[in-house]
């Protein structure tokens, strides 16, 4: 239902229009600090209603949504950021010219890293490196491969996109685990938490 809903022209207009509500800009203020000067993933960034915010604040920012209308939507207003759509890179590898084993790889990757973005909240920043981390393992074994596909612009601009797309990521999570390194022992000291 909110797939089909976030691709209607209609609702993807009225989010360019949309303000932040009191709460949401609460939120920004009370965490603000905690985003200033570090890479930020936006996971469902939408049109973009938090986008201008967080890339002032970031040091990095790179959008992620399904819907592919949504994105556009943020790409028009964001030009000179990192948005992406899974999907829209699936598309991509399908219509490459690739052999199959590679096009079943860079999928299976892809779907991998979006499964372990979407359960953030189960698994956290582990889950995600450790996505991370097969998915270069699984490319570095065909590298051979990958390297004699690289020969065409269009692979080359593909393989690009998926590394930088890794690196992002990559970059977020190390920002994130240096965080929580300098935060937990306060938070043991204190007695407020496990860490």
């Amino acid at each position: 239902m909110n797939k089909r809903n976030y691709q209607n022209k209609n609702i993807v207009a009225s989010y360019n229009n949309m303000t932040l509500q009191n709460p949401e800009v609460m939120i920004l203020v009370k965490h603000s600090e905690s985003i200033v000067d570090k890479h930020v993933l936006d996971i469902g960034c939408g049109g973009g209603r938090t986008t201008a915010i967080l890339k002032n604040l970031s040091s990095g920012y790179i959008g992620l949504d399904y819907s592919l209308e949504m994105i556009e939507s943020c790409k028009k207003r964001f030009h000179n950021l990192k948005i992406w759509a899974l999907r829209l890179s699936k598309c991509m590898v399908l219509k490459a010219d690739l052999h199959t084993s590679l096009k079943q790889l860079l999928i299976r990757n892809l779907e991998r890293l979006r499964q372990s973005l979407i359960s953030y909240r189960i698994k956290g920043i582990e889950g995600i490196e450790q996505e991370v981390e097969l998915n270069l393992g699984s490319v570095f074994l065909h590298k051979e491969e990958i390297q004699e596909k690289i020969k065409t612009n269009e692979n080359k601009t593909l393989w690009q996109k998926y590394f930088n797309f890794l690196d992002g990521l990559n970059k977020t999570l190390a920002t994130a685990k240096n965080i929580k390194q300098l935060v937990s022992p306060v938070i043991k000291l204190i007695g407020i938490g496990n860490g």
